[in-house]
């Protein structure tokens, strides 16, 4: 909280923490970081001793690997280092995962230029337009998907139906063979009634 109160006093707009926004009671741990992950402009790292464990780290894996897959959000994670915490506190697991990336340490002279140059207004932006393109190709492809499924349906309909008909057609088919063999073996000049043979009269 306190981060996201000192980055918001330096211009960084809309802030929002995991525990806070995106972890909601009785949801999967691993959907409500997949949430934060989509819909978040930049993945901050808050790398505080409570942070340095396997979840953690799985946390920070997630995160790279959906900046290096998602187009258009390339340099999205964040490791921030902040005056509580020093790089020694850390583990060399944590440590090695994060190797390559240029961190925002809290400690720097220059913090407050790097975090204004990290989070230029026109890179929001950006990210957001990338972020409401994602959303409406989802909505498109969800739209398509239940509409494969209606005509999946409709398609086992309409094999159900002329299975139906089909059937009917050979039963009305096998009537009138019976009929045609019940008819050959009637004496010569007898009608059998259109109903079939009538009752018997008895005296």
């Amino acid at each position: 909280l306190r981060v996201r109160e000192r980055l918001e006093a330096l211009g960084v707009p809309d802030g929002a923490t995991f525990c806070e926004d995106f972890q909601v009671p009785g949801r999967g741990e691993l959907h409500c970081l997949q949430d934060a992950i989509e819909h978040s402009a930049f993945t901050v790292l808050l790398l505080t001793p409570s942070f340095d464990c396997h979840l953690g780290r799985h946390q920070a894996s997630q995160s790279l690997m959906s900046s290096f897959t998602r187009r258009g959000w390339q340099d999205c994670v964040i490791p921030f280092l902040p005056r509580e915490s020093s790089r020694a506190q850390l583990s060399p697991h944590t440590s090695s995962l994060l190797t390559g990336l240029v961190w925002l340490d809290e400690h720097s002279q220059i913090f407050a230029r790097k975090v204004a140059s990290t989070f230029k207004p026109q890179r929001l932006r950006a990210r957001k337009a990338e972020w409401k393109k994602e959303q409406e190709v989802r909505a498109l492809q969800e739209q398509l998907r239940h509409l494969e499924a209606e005509r999946q349906q409709v398609a086992r309909l309409n094999a159900a139906y002329s299975a139906y008909v089909q059937s009917c057609w050979s039963w009305q088919e096998q009537m009138e063979a019976l009929r045609a063999a019940f008819g050959s073996h009637m004496p010569f000049g007898t009608q059998m009634p259109p109903g079939g043979p009538g009752p018997l009269n008895t005296r």
